[in-house]
């Protein structure tokens, strides 16, 4: 189980270990999947374990596109660049 995983010393940064990575794509969107969202609450509730994210390049693009739409919906002198 995955209570057994973030218990791991292997995992751990005082062990040396790389922690977990929450990995985005375009093809599943991370949270609406219940799972990994309790995975990565209980990863960062551990004392020792490091929790990153990465991207595909399709989703940093995807991302990039919405935050744009939202701020020309926004309209003329809600954002400064």
């Amino acid at each position: 189980p995955f209570a057994s995983v973030i218990a791991s010393a292997l995992i751990r940064k005082d062990r040396n270990g790389c922690g977990m990575v929450a990995v985005h794509t375009t093809t599943c969107d991370l949270y609406t999947r219940l799972w990994c969202v309790h995975e990565v609450e209980r990863a960062i509730a551990a004392v020792g374990v490091s929790v990153a994210a990465a991207m595909s390049q399709a989703y940093a693009e995807d991302v990039e596109r919405r935050i744009r739409l939202f701020i020309d919906a926004a309209g003329p002198g809600c954002y400064k660049d």
